[in-house]
């Protein structure tokens, strides 16, 4: 009685953290969708996204591209400005590998939109490079200067202030290779990673999973 007691204490401890983290990220994630906007930036390219870009969000940059006649790859960067009108340089970009064009067609570049020192605006830079490089376009289409607005200032204050800190776990997959076994009950007193050496492999796969879920 005393172990099974033990163990759903466990899961108690562990479930917790992760129910609250993911309430909170429920929670944040209802922010007011933003409008869309289309822009004709060059005769080769249309951009359709958000207006205005939300911070703390991820933008969708739909470009529709034509006349491409070479094999080439398609690129889109963000560049910002501060509040006092001074460039803040490289923002942002789809961090996927960039997309192979040719002739007609559109792709959707998901663009995380984060917090940075006065930020005002972005400018899109839609360009593009047989190898995805900056250097040696062959072309390049910018936008205006876009508006960009913090939904919840709350919310950005308090993502600034956490601090997180580090942890680990770590698996001997030998044990893998022989048949599994149940670990020994221990001490209320024991710390995660001495109840973590005295399971077996079985018992360290659950903890995971509980931990994460």
């Amino acid at each position: 009685m005393g172990r099974r007691l033990r163990l759903l204490s466990i899961r108690r401890e562990l479930a917790l953290p992760a129910v609250l983290a993911t309430c909170l990220c429920v929670a944040h994630a209802q922010q007011p969708d933003a409008q869309t906007q289309t822009l004709q930036l060059a005769d080769w390219c249309t951009v359709t996204c958000p207006r205005p870009f939300l911070v703390n969000t991820v933008a969708d940059i739909t470009v529709a591209y034509r006349g491409i006649a070479e094999k080439t790859t398609l690129c889109c960067d963000l560049h910002h400005q501060r509040a006092d009108g001074s460039s803040g340089g490289f923002y942002s970009h789809d961090w996927r590998p960039a997309p192979e064009i040719q002739g007609e067609g559109r792709h959707t570049f998901t663009v995380p939109i984060r917090q940075a020192e006065s930020l005002a605006t972005v400018t899109l830079l839609i360009f593009t490079e047989p190898a995805g490089r900056w250097e040696g376009h062959t072309r390049l289409a910018t936008s205006e200067a876009l508006p960009v607005v913090d939904p919840d200032p709350g919310y950005t204050a308090w993502a600034n202030e956490v601090r997180y800190n580090k942890s680990w776990i770590a698996f001997d997959w030998s044990n893998l290779q022989k048949p599994l076994t149940e670990g020994v009950h221990s001490p209320r007193s024991s710390t995660f990673p001495e109840v973590i050496g005295r399971m077996g492999s079985s018992a360290c796969r659950w903890w995971t999973a509980r931990a994460f879920w």
